[in-house]
């Protein structure tokens, strides 16, 4: 597994390529959280 991504803190570019990213729009806030659950 190559590390370079963690290395470079670039999780953008990794999940791009798995195809595993959230791509969001424009919103007019500066301040928004996103919260995620998973109930096993």
């Amino acid at each position: 597994m190559n590390i370079k991504y963690l290395d470079d803190n670039n999780s953008f570019e990794f999940f791009e390529k798995t195809g595993d990213y959230l791509m969001t729009g424009p919103i007019d806030s500066n301040v928004s959280d996103l919260v995620a659950a998973l109930k096993v």
